[in-house]
């Protein structure tokens, strides 16, 4: 599964809510983690409403005590403050993941950006935005309550016909790796749900639009079921359901019923007005769900 995680820190109790998290992947992948963070140009004084590390001695002290608190004995850990200040904190986060080879980047969806916020518009996003590595996002109030973070079930959104195959082989590669179940789940619209571009074309082609889409509903539960077949001649527990409606609405739906420990999918990255335009469903999950989210990048299709 994953080899080397980097979490970046900024030394608030809001980002050191992905340590539980980080944890358990480290101990359940026997994966090494690098502890990051980067000082700002002009940084405020403080973040989330407390002191901002704006020194390298001071953050160099705040994530050895954050590893020798926050990981197992035995963990291989590495720390790195990067230094000269940056104006770009994403950038420098995704820089940094790509210079190290990690292939797993954990952090918080709440953080301070000095972008604009539309939708979640934070670091996390700018990060999930330009990251070739899958991201794990830990939602901002996500709490375990002194517990520690385990994977025993995991929802994994499949967009069938789609270039999201991505999401659904990373998360039976997790599933495998912490003997978890698998919940795949396919959402097909209706005629009043669907994207404004199919609405168009539903309005003067009702009947068979309907058609349509009982069709895809079809093929959805085929290829569900074929899924389910191929994992369960690999040992994996895999459940299959196809819903109908807003895809954001049934995922969002599925994990209060389910109570997934994780969520697991593909997405295109997009942010701000993109992702408000395009109604990118990873960017809407992330900032409606309480549940971890683990999405991998989709890597553009040659021309």
């Amino acid at each position: 599964m994953f080899r080397h995680l980097l979490v970046p820190l900024d030394g608030s109790k809001t980002a050191e809510l992905v340590l539980p998290v980080a944890r358990y992947f480290c101990e359940t992948a026997g994966a090494a983690v690098t502890l990051l963070h980067a000082i700002e140009k002009r940084a405020r004084p403080t973040v989330h409403k407390e002191p901002h590390l704006t020194n390298v001695e001071d953050a160099r002290r705040y994530l050895e005590e954050i590893g020798r608190s926050a990981f197992a004995p035995g963990t291989r850990i590495d720390y790195h403050v990067h230094d000269p200040g940056v104006g770009d904190v994403a950038g420098s986060i995704t820089n940094h993941a790509n210079e190290m080879r990690v292939d797993l980047i954990v952090l918080c969806t709440h953080g301070r950006g000095d972008l604009s916020r539309l939708l979640f518009g934070t670091i996390a996003q700018q990060v999930l935005a330009t990251a070739s590595q899958p991201v794990l996002l830990v939602p901002h109030g996500f709490e375990q309550a002194g517990k520690p973070f385990v994977c025993r079930k995991i929802l994994v959104p499949v967009d069938v016909g789609g270039r999201h195959e991505s999401g659904v082989d990373l998360a039976l590669e997790v599933a495998s790796a912490c003997k978890a179940e698998a919940h795949l789940l396919a959402a097909v619209p209706t005629l009043d749900t669907l994207s404004t571009e199919r609405a168009a074309a539903a309005q003067v082609l009702p009947a068979s639009t309907k058609m349509l889409l009982e069709i895809e509903r079809d093929k959805a539960v085929d290829e569900l079921a074929l899924r389910v077949e191929a994992a369960g001649r690999l040992g994996l527990k895999v459940e299959a359901e196809v819903v109908r409606g807003r895809a954001v609405t049934m995922i969002v739906e599925a994990a209060a019923r389910l109570h997934p420990d994780l969520i697991v999918m593909a997405t295109h990255g997009r942010k701000g007005l993109d992702a408000l335009m395009s109604g990118s469903v990873g960017s809407a999950i992330s900032k409606a769900s309480p549940v971890c989210l683990l999405i991998a990048p989709i890597t553009p299709s040659p021309a």
